[in-house]
């Protein structure tokens, strides 16, 4: 679906992906992506409930939890058991929903990538992933993990459209 600008609205979400002129701050964007404001409530209401996505700061591998800082600065620890599968890389699935750059329930896994442990985590590392609260805790069933600058391509500066796609968040 087209989007001209005079369709978004104060509230919308926009993520736009291109090359970087650093020296200008400019992004010159090669595709832009709008999600309407209904679906980035949502999103964000959703986030750390029936998703997770962030940057790992902690792991306890002794009770199966990690750390997680979520786009809008929340740390929060997030458990696994045995439905939890774990997965580097892959294409499509939870980073990539419907083209607005957020994650929906019922999200498909993540496709290509390799199986992993959880032990195979490191700190620094982004994750990605759909589940639900489990006894107060949010439990993933799939999570996807890629590495820090994973999503930009060599040189260019420009973000690769789903590459850990996060919802729209307040700057602060």
């Amino acid at each position: 679906m087209t989007v001209k600008i005079a369709d978004l609205k104060v509230g919308d979400g926009v993520m736009a992906a291109g090359v970087l002129d650093e020296p200008k701050k400019t992004l010159h964007a090669a595709i832009v992506f709008a999600t309407d404001a209904a679906q980035v409530k949502a999103m964000r209401e959703n986030l750390g409930k029936t998703y997770i996505v962030g940057k790992v700061t902690a792991i306890d591998l002794d009770n199966a939890k990690m750390t997680v800082e979520r786009p809008d600065h929340v740390a929060q620890t997030i458990g696994f058991d045995e439905t939890t599968s774990f997965q580097r890389g892959g294409r499509g699935g939870v980073g990539r929903m419907g083209g607005g750059g957020g994650m929906a329930e019922g999200a498909a896994p993540a496709e290509g990538g390799e199986s992993i442990t959880l032990a195979d985590i490191k700190v620094g590392d982004m994750v990605r992933g759909t589940g639900s609260v489990k006894g107060g805790m949010f439990v993933p069933t799939q999570l996807v993990v890629g590495t820090p600058g994973q999503g930009r391509r060599r040189g260019s500066g420009a973000a690769v459209p789903g590459a850990g796609a996060t919802p729209p968040v307040d700057p602060q």
